[in-house]
């Protein structure tokens, strides 16, 4: 295992400042912002909605995201969903098991904040143009 360390990070209100600018270049104005974070209440995002709700922060998440979707809840959750270990042949849940399962490919650098994020993105469009997640609506 190896660890990356910034040792020049940008500030967090530099970051927040360049979030906010993301989402508001990449969502439509009749569109709404959907978090998609791996298990992201257990850290990332429990983190972010404390600093953001902490008292007196001048940091707060963008109007257009409305919601926060935890991929590995739905998988675990939904025992209808095709990639729930009842339909599948799944070695376990965790993202890179799922990202192998779904591309052939292994997941290299997980638990990199960046990779994550780039694979789970990657996964998230193969997923949507190739597979169903569910069976039917009426599985949800």
């Amino acid at each position: 295992m190896h660890v990356h360390l910034r040792v020049h990070a940008d500030t967090i209100d530099l970051v927040w400042k360049s979030f906010k600018k993301f989402v508001n270049a990449n969502i439509g104005l009749d569109q709404v912002g959907v978090l998609i974070a791996w298990n992201g209440e257990e850290c990332n995002l429990r983190w972010l909605y404390k600093v953001a709700q902490a008292p007196y922060s001048s940091l707060n998440f963008p109007c257009k995201v409305k919601y926060f979707l935890n991929p590995l809840v739905v998988l675990r959750t939904f025992s209808r969903c095709k990639l729930n270990r009842n339909h599948s042949k799944l070695e376990s849940y965790s993202l890179g098991s799922v990202y192998e399962y779904i591309t052939g490919n292994v997941l290299d650098g997980a638990h990199e904040s960046l990779v994550d994020v780039k694979d789970l993105y990657h996964l998230s469009i193969v997923q949507s143009r190739t597979h169903e997640l569910f069976h039917s609506q009426n599985d949800l």
